[in-house]
């Protein structure tokens, strides 16, 4: 994979990469000078240099600069003064910002490196609103930025072909993108380093007493190996070191906040906190009874459950769903006013709680409406 190693243009001065990062040259690494020329009518000369600093020992963090676009495809108009571009990127992993260098030729006027994070909240990393190719520089960020994996970050700018720009050498002219300085470049050469990245949270769970649990979380790091340390209510898990934490018997002694920590060469960084609960699933401890009533008298269905409240309770006749109801913690009556004879049929109630959504079902208990 290609990697820019070192990048100078006008205006721009050098210095040592970021504390904390470099770049990983193997044994037999080609590396590439690419130099742009342009003809002045006089022969000339030119040594150019590359200057390294070496690293005693690997550094945590591998440092990539590089462009999000590309050269683009260019038809900028004679004596156009306000051509927009554009770059967009989705960072699919962890990132930290140190910099960049905005790179544009004769006629770019702007640029613009805007960042939209998973939650929606934009920022402004740099705006170079009045662009001179003359002095190009690297915009090193104060404070380096982390952005979270999912961040949408959105490069805009312009392209000034008017007799406005002075520095336009022909403004009738038709400018198209290339490597000529006299054509045109929108290049962002981003310096960054991928960081440790926690890609899915361990999710909080409920769970039927003396069943399996399992938290889990997945993570990637740019400065292998990843150590994992699971903790209950802030408390390290003996063993507890893989990716993954299982609970063979859940039992109420298992309840609370579970987190992770998560631990590469550079950093180390603590997941959410998933909880579990630990209960039983209702069980019908007095099921409803069948009954006979006169025409225009009252019907009473009563049920009461054993398990881990709060129950839903749920009447029904067919598949109709009734009201009336009257619940505690533990019990549940539903009554019929004043029968009709349409009233007569078979009735059920569906107990539900956290452990079992689904519910669990009486069996179907008859009602009989005599006449007078």
């Amino acid at each position: 994979m290609e990697e820019s190693l070192a990048l100078y243009v006008p205006g721009q001065r050098q210095v040592a990469y970021p504390d904390g990062t470099g770049k990983l040259l193997p044994q037999g690494t080609d590396v590439t000078f690419e130099l742009h020329y342009t003809p002045n009518g006089t022969a000339g000369m030119d040594a150019p240099r590359l200057g390294l600093w070496l690293h005693t020992n690997q550094p945590p963090r591998a440092l990539l600069v590089g462009s999000r676009g590309t050269i683009p495809v260019l038809n900028i108009p004679p004596f156009a003064q306000d051509v927009p571009a554009l770059i967009e990127t989705t960072f699919s992993k962890d990132v930290v910002v140190y910099g960049m260098n905005p790179h544009m030729h004769l006629r770019g006027s702007r640029m613009k490196f805007e960042v939209t994070y998973p939650d929606g909240i934009r920022e402004v990393l740099l705006s170079v609103p009045n662009y001179d190719f003359r002095w190009q520089t690297l915009y090193r960020l104060e404070t380096p930025k982390r952005l979270p994996a999912g961040t949408r970050m959105v490069i805009t700018g312009a392209f000034d072909n008017s007799p406005q720009n002075l520095n336009n050498p022909n403004p009738a002219q038709t400018v198209i993108g290339g490597l000529q300085t006299t054509d045109e470049m929108f290049l962002d050469f981003l310096r960054y380093a991928e960081m440790l990245t926690l890609h899915t949270q361990p999710r909080s769970a409920t769970a039927v007493r003396g069943s399996r649990v399992t938290f889990s979380v997945t993570a990637s790091s740019p400065t292998p190996p990843i150590a994992y340390q699971w903790r209950l209510n802030g408390a390290d898990i003996s063993g507890a070191t893989a990716s993954s934490f299982t609970i063979t018997n859940a039992q109420s002694v298992h309840e609370g906040n579970y987190t992770v920590v998560i631990r590469d060469l550079a950093e180390t960084i603590l997941s959410q906190p998933a909880s579990l609960e630990v209960g039983d699933p209702p069980v019908i401890a007095q099921q409803p009874v069948a009954q006979t009533v006169p025409l225009g008298g009252d019907a009473t269905f009563s049920v009461s459950v054993a398990g881990t409240p709060p129950f839903g309770f749920s009447w029904r006749k067919d598949s109709t769903v009734l009201t009336n109801i009257v619940q505690s913690e533990t019990t549940s009556t539903f009554t019929i006013f004043n029968t009709r004879t349409n009233d007569a049929g078979n009735y059920r109630v569906v107990v539900t709680n956290a452990f079992k959504p689904s519910g669990v079902a009486s069996p179907l208990t008859s009602l009989t409406v005599t006449g007078p």
